[in-house]
């Protein structure tokens, strides 16, 4: 089963690392919290798994949160982080000779504030379902 979150982390990273209008309004996707980086950027911050397979195949739903974060006292840097993650993911469909990411669903959002009030984080939430294809 860890190959399908392998598969789904991969996809995820590269769709988002080459977007343009992403890499325009971010400074890059990370599944660590990086040291030395410019804000704002998204993290990873958690994966949760639910077993999706059948009688004859192997399946998963894998929720995703990312968390962005800036340093602006204002949500109009994550808003527009957020929509485009919402433009890249949602709905979206992949598929490779061996796995199929079926859907890939925007759950909610969640803006909180930090450093006493002077910046603010958001955390997204997403649903993917994933198959591993019969060979």
């Amino acid at each position: 089963m860890s190959n399908l979150l392998i598969v789904c982390q991969k996809y995820i990273i590269e769709t988002l690392s080459t977007n343009s209008e992403f890499k325009k309004n971010s400074n890059g996707v990370f599944i660590y919290t990086p040291q030395n980086i410019a804000f704002p950027y998204v993290h990873i911050s958690k994966i949760k798994t639910k077993d999706w397979s059948s009688k004859t195949e192997i399946g998963q739903i894998i929720f995703y949160s990312f968390t962005i974060y800036t340093h602006q006292n204002s949500i109009v840097e994550l808003t527009n982080i957020s929509n485009c993650l919402y433009k890249i993911l949602n709905n979206k469909f992949f598929e490779t000779n061996e796995f199929k990411i079926s859907s890939i669903k925007f759950l909610n959002s969640e803006i909180t504030h930090k450093n006493n009030g002077t910046a603010f984080q958001m955390t997204c939430e997403y649903k993917l379902y994933i198959m591993e294809k019969k060979i």
